[in-house]
């Protein structure tokens, strides 16, 4: 098993939009970037 895979930048946007899809999300409350960044997992908090 691989390690964790992390999002910042780019990345995040992109990630973003595949996790909550049509849901859409609030880019304004992530705040990821700073330290290790979020998992896949943290992202899903993101979205409405």
């Amino acid at each position: 098993m691989g390690r964790p895979q992390y999002f910042c930048g780019d990345h995040l946007v992109e990630t973003l939009n595949q996790v909550c899809g049509d849901r859409g999300y609030n880019l304004t409350r992530v705040q990821c970037c700073h330290g290790n960044g979020c998992n896949i997992y943290d992202l899903q908090n993101y979205c409405h």
